[in-house]
């Protein structure tokens, strides 16, 4: 099949860091305990009971070294794959299966269920539980048709790039 009846249905680099939300997170809370330090006199004033404007002040200082740890490890821990894959991905660091589209059942192990999938007679297996939603490499393989011509670029269990055919995109935009 020629390049030009492939069109890119998923690619690392388009979609981006797409988990950036988790961060984000975090960064709400930093806001919210500087106001508290800052302001702990005027949020005192709400308070029923015993508090006083130093309770106010270490509760905004606990508020804000939870909500700055948070941020970190979320953003080390989603950034650093992410980054790692965009590394492999721009080196070119990766394999290419070409062919039809077997779906395979998926499996366990002792906490992840992984999806897997035949092209071209090379295995492809990946994460479930660990793949974003929306147009994810998930999403699209589990839509797509058994049989469906497709080229898949894959390392290990990462998925950098999917090509299917023009009219089963379009069945699959369709669902």
């Amino acid at each position: 099949m020629s390049d030009s009846e492939l069109v890119v249905a998923y690619d690392l680099l388009e979609a981006g860091y797409e988990l950036f939300w988790m961060p984000a997170i975090g960064l709400i809370f930093v806001a919210l305990g500087i106001l508290e330090i800052r302001y702990a006199k005027f949020f005192s004033q709400f308070i029923s009971g015993s508090w006083s404007v130093r309770a106010c002040r270490i509760f905004g200082w606990i508020t804000l070294c939870f909500a700055v740890a948070w941020t970190t490890l979320t953003f080390t821990a989603t950034f650093g794959p992410y980054h790692i894959l965009r590394s492999d991905y721009l080196a070119k660091n990766y394999k290419i299966a070409e062919g039809s589209l077997i779906k395979l059942a998926a499996s366990k192990s002792s906490q992840k269920t992984y999806r897997n999938y035949s092209v071209a007679d090379q295995r492809i297996s990946f994460s479930a539980d660990s793949t974003v939603t929306g147009w994810g490499p998930d999403f699209i393989l589990r839509n797509m048709d058994a049989g469906s011509h497709v080229r898949i670029a894959f390392k290990n269990q990462s998925i950098f790039r999917i090509e299917v055919e023009r009219a089963a995109l379009t069945a699959l935009q369709a669902r």
